[in-house]
């Protein structure tokens, strides 16, 4: 038998089966991959080769694993992968919608679900004039002891080494996050609006996501973390350079309001958040609620 690690990295949700204010330790079900025209699906094995890009369809088969389930208890993975649902990520009666996503279904084994190392600082979680700052994990692993792990991609069959037992699957940006236009979209933790149960592309909807930015404080050091693995860790990150001020410019959006459902604090939220930010690419979970 063989530990597989698999490796998180990007725009990923952690996807278990509970309503909005649900239990944050359900087990996982499946992983969510933003469809984003930014980011690159990509998977790599532990020799740095490419095997996927840009996949539609992905799934995970295990021979030999324990009958089970995904369990995300770890202290490390709750304290620093975030809740998508909780009121300080998104705002109240957002919902998850799977199907926007590309889905990869969890094999019905025992396996557990661990952070990364945490970005060198912390982030700040703006949202409705809150602020909520926790230290963030830099990738996610789930690790499923088997006798082989295979990786399938639009029909293409991936096996992972077991005497390398490693693969990536990332979900990856190289712009950095950088937004020039009136577009809050440019943060990348805001590309979650995508898979919102609301019309996805507005204005709204993205400002129905927190706006994350290196809080300019050192992480505290996480002796539970996985260490990163060096030829893996090239998603970039706002929690690793300054963040450059906001510049304010008035709201200028096509009708003269945000549509629909627009409200004061959207628009303050939007005046704030518009411009030359480097925001944090991370991992969250979904459809459940209460961060730790």
């Amino acid at each position: 038998m063989t530990d597989f690690d698999i490796h998180f990295y990007g725009l990923v949700c952690f996807f278990a089966p509970e309503p909005r204010g649900g239990n944050p330790l359900a087990p996982k079900t499946m992983a969510l991959f933003v469809r984003d025209i930014d980011h690159e699906r990509r998977v790599t094995t532990a020799d740095r080769i490419p095997r996927a890009v840009n996949f539609q369809t992905i799934s995970m088969a295990v021979t030999g694993g324990t009958p089970g389930v995904i369990a995300c208890t770890d202290r490390s993975f709750q304290s620093g992968i975030p809740h998508l649902a909780d009121d300080n990520v998104t705002r109240g009666g957002i919902t998850i919608d799977e199907d926007l996503a590309i889905k990869l279904l969890f094999p019905p084994v025992a396996g557990r679900l661990l952070a990364g190392e945490p970005f060198p600082r912390r982030g700040n979680y703006q949202l409705a004039q809150r602020n909520m700052r926790r230290d963030v994990a830099s990738f996610s692993v789930l690790r499923i002891t088997a006798e082989a792990l295979t990786i399938t991609c639009d029909g293409i069959d991936i096996p992972i080494d077991p005497d390398a037992p490693r693969v990536k699957l990332g979900n990856n940006s190289d712009e950095g996050g950088y937004s020039t236009d009136l577009d809050p979209c440019g943060n990348h933790f805001r590309r979650y609006s995508s898979i919102l149960r609301t019309p996805t592309g507005s204005l709204t909807n993205c400002l129905s996501v927190a706006h994350v930015v290196d809080d300019n404080v050192p992480s505290a050091p996480d002796p539970g973390a996985v260490p990163a693995i060096p030829s893996f860790s090239l998603a970039k990150s706002a929690a690793t350079v300054p963040i450059p001020r906001p510049e304010h410019r008035p709201l200028q959006q096509e009708g003269g309001g945000l549509g629909p459902g627009s409200n004061n604090a959207l628009v303050a939220d939007a005046a704030l958040q518009l411009i030359n930010h480097v925001d944090t690419v991370l991992q969250t979970q979904c459809s459940n609620t209460n961060w730790p």
